[in-house]
């Protein structure tokens, strides 16, 4: 999917916050006494999305780039195409409330246009309708050509900007790459939204999605491959590792697929791609 044209108009009155809280705890090793510290951890913010004043979706997230995750979010789902199908998204004074108003109108698929609803992602985030859903097949995609050094290069950002990530070890990471440059990258409680965030950053800044790479901190089964190839990204990485449905699903749709991606070794799931 090509994104060249920033047509999406952002309110966004929400002032973001640094998300680094600590809680107390008490550590346990053995042969040593307990030992009162502080742990840096996590905080969740819920978030629910208007489309066309509708309710849609419920989001657990942390506070930061609501309007990236928003925007992201409506791509990754198929609610939207391209950039040029959102008029504009607000986020309201206290983050609690995003509204986004499109360029069409809903279709209205069953009683009330609300369906049962329906879990998604690690947190409880949940899709509360379906009648903004886009009809039609997705296209495998343009198989994407890389190089070692591409890849070994990606990782080091991970590897030099985890602080956070290592610390708390319960934030997901996700960055977005184009030109063998970093262009954006997000945390959050969950690795659907952080990878959300990043996609929706492209959407609004005008990036050709079809042209970067993505980066995960998180495990890869078929709902984050099916984000990807919504979005039409061609390379996606991560960290950990992906489940063979998600591998079998990369290869169909032309995605170059990497695992366990480190500064020095990684490793390719999908066949064929060209080097």
């Amino acid at each position: 999917m090509s994104v060249n044209d920033n047509s999406i108009h952002i309110k966004n009155l929400f002032r973001e916050t640094i998300d680094e809280s600590s809680v107390d705890v008490l550590v346990y090793k053995t042969q040593d006494e307990p030992k009162a510290e502080q742990m840096a951890t996590l905080s969740e913010h819920s978030m629910e999305i208007y489309i066309n004043d509708v309710l849609t979706m419920k989001l657990t997230c942390t506070p930061q780039y609501l309007a990236e995750l928003t925007a992201g979010r409506l791509l990754t789902e198929r609610m939207i195409s391209s950039a040029e199908d959102i008029r504009e998204i607000y986020i309201c004074e206290y983050g609690k409330r995003a509204k986004v108003f499109l360029s069409r109108e809903a279709k209205s698929r069953g009683k009330d246009g609300f369906v049962t609803q329906i879990p998604s992602c690690c947190t409880d985030n949940r899709v509360l309708t379906d009648e903004f859903l886009l009809d039609g097949e997705i296209k495998p995609l343009a198989p994407a050509k890389w190089t070692p050094d591409q890849i070994y290069n990606y990782a080091g950002y991970y590897d030099e900007d985890s602080r956070f990530h290592k610390s708390v070890k319960s934030t997901h990471c996700a960055y977005l790459f184009k030109d063998n440059k970093c262009l954006f990258k997000a945390k959050d409680i969950g690795r659907h939204n952080a990878l959300d965030k990043v996609i929706g950053y492209a959407l609004i800044n005008g990036v050709n999605l079809g042209e970067c790479a993505l980066l995960s901190s998180g495990r890869i089964p078929l709902d984050m491959i099916r984000k990807v190839i919504a979005a039409g990204v061609p390379v996606f990485m991560t960290t950990k590792t992906a489940t063979k449905e998600a591998a079998i699903m990369a290869d169909h749709y032309n995605v170059a697929l990497f695992g366990k991606v480190e500064k020095d070794r990684f490793m390719v799931y999908r066949k064929g791609v060209k080097v």
